[in-house]
């Protein structure tokens, strides 16, 4: 267990973020809430990626005098990947698929940990990613339950990159299934969205088609498609491809995402009557409203969200994290 004893990090006095002594969440480190809450987001996917507590707190440990330096931060993850990579190479080459599998899997969520943060992409941190993809599809080919299939939705006149967790058989009884679709958050991807609670869904017999939209995952960064606010236009083509195929029951198809997504799903819902359901896993309400109070505070140098600590944006680069590149010029000039 870390305690003040034995957590290198308890020690780090960077003063980029103050944390509340009655804040609820856990904050690996104290003195920087956006860095713990993207260990934490590594972290949760343990139950359903394999995701290993050693692993992860040997990362913490070696950047404890490193805190906010996000490419130290990028590079740290980026090693525990390849690490864990070659760990399963060396288990596919004495058989032992399920055991590379799970390597894999753990490997791609490191990956992708650390290259969150790097604004603006580098062609390293492009790499990385790319490797994070091919390496989640390898786990993808190896694991049975639930089955993963990498699939293209057609989108205009290109496609969007997703991720198609069937169903369990034994749940399904041969039966056409209900499904959900799942979107990303602002900066989250379908393989991060995998970590958080998909395979349940799929071994109570609900299919999960994880999808990369506009401003997210592949789709940004391989493909030049920028996040827009008319979710609807893509939610349509996604609804369509599942309610196409023939295992699943095209009355009985719903949509959900977290974070961003507590705007996309309901959008989606609404404006394509066809879903049955909506799950806004954290809901914008009024998402104008909420930026305008961030730039308000961003432009006094902080940012207070609602519930958590206070962070203070003194550096470009922790600001481009945010916001991006042209809003942290604009705040710099």
């Amino acid at each position: 267990m870390l305690n003040e004893e034995t957590s290198p990090a308890i020690e780090n006095t960077d003063d980029s973020a103050v944390a509340k002594k009655d804040d609820p969440a856990f904050l690996y480190f104290p003195t920087n809430y956006r860095w713990s809450m993207g260990l934490l987001i590594c972290l949760s996917g343990a139950p359903w990626t394999g995701v290993e507590i050693d692993e992860v707190n040997r990362v913490g440990r070696a950047l404890a005098d490193k805190v906010g330096d996000d490419d130290a931060w990028f590079e740290e993850w980026a090693r525990m990947g390849d690490k864990i990579t070659a760990r399963g190479r060396d288990a596919m080459r004495a058989g032992h698929k399920l055991t590379a599998a799970s390597c894999f899997m753990r490997a791609a969520r490191y990956y992708q940990t650390g290259e969150r943060f790097i604004q603006p992409r580098s062609q390293r941190s492009m790499d990385v990613y790319a490797k994070a993809v091919k390496i989640f599809k390898e786990a993808a080919a190896i694991i049975r339950r639930p089955r993963i299939e990498p699939v293209e939705v057609p989108y205009g006149t290109t496609s969007l990159p997703a991720l198609l967790v069937h169903p369990d058989p034994e749940a399904t009884r041969g039966r056409p299934a209900p499904a959900m679709v799942f979107f990303d958050g602002f900066d989250v991807t379908k393989e991060l969205q995998y970590g958080y609670g998909v395979p349940d869904l799929a071994a109570r017999g609900i299919g999960c088609l994880i999808v990369d939209g506009p401003g997210n995952g592949e789709s940004v960064r391989f493909r030049n498609l920028p996040l827009i606010a008319e979710t609807e236009h893509y939610a349509t083509p996604v609804y369509e491809y599942l309610a196409g195929r023939r295992e699943f029951d095209a009355k009985r198809i719903g949509v959900m995402a977290l974070s961003l997504g507590g705007y996309y799903a309901p959008r989606a819902a609404a404006l394509e009557p066809r879903f049955a359901a909506c799950v806004a896993w954290g809901a914008q309400w009024d998402y104008h409203a909420i930026w305008a109070k961030r730039l308000e505070q961003l432009d006094s140098g902080k940012v207070l969200a609602q519930g958590e600590p206070e962070v203070v944006l003194r550096d470009e680069r922790v600001i481009q994290a945010y916001l991006g590149e042209r809003y942290a010029k604009r705040l710099k000039s």
